[in-house]
């Protein structure tokens, strides 16, 4: 099903799939997700491939940020589904690499809602369920 992933970094639409960056023209960027962590702050993880599963029982969740597109060729052209802009992508935490959660078929993406109190510190509100 999906083998590839655009993932926008600054100014680049960078091509990722597991062994890395694709393309002749790599960027100076790492190939890794930008992955949300607790109170708002962010880690970069190499990116692993998808999990296709029907329970989400005892995996490590985690919310990846910044994904444009999923890819069905090994090439990232041909995008089989659009991520829309402020939306985090589930995916799951497996030997130190960023798995794309495929739950009974679905990728499961939700927008990220920021709360932002008198101290102007933002905090993720929404949690995957």
């Amino acid at each position: 099903m999906f083998k590839t992933i655009q993932v926008r970094k600054d100014y680049y639409l960078l091509k990722l799939n597991t062994n890395g960056h694709i393309g002749s023209g790599k960027p100076k960027e790492p190939a890794t997700l930008t992955v949300m962590r607790k109170r708002g702050k962010t880690i970069e993880l190499p990116f692993g491939g998808f999990i296709h599963t029907e329970n989400t029982e005892g995996l490590k969740l985690l919310k990846a940020k910044d994904i444009v597109a999923l890819c069905t060729d090994e090439q990232a052209i041909n995008v089989a589904y659009s991520i829309p802009s402020g939306h985090y992508v589930a995916g799951v935490y497996v030997e130190g690499k960023v798995f794309i959660l495929v739950l009974n078929g679905k990728i499961v993406h939700e927008m990220w809602r920021l709360n932002v109190p008198k101290d102007n510190v933002a905090y993720i509100e929404k949690h995957l369920k």
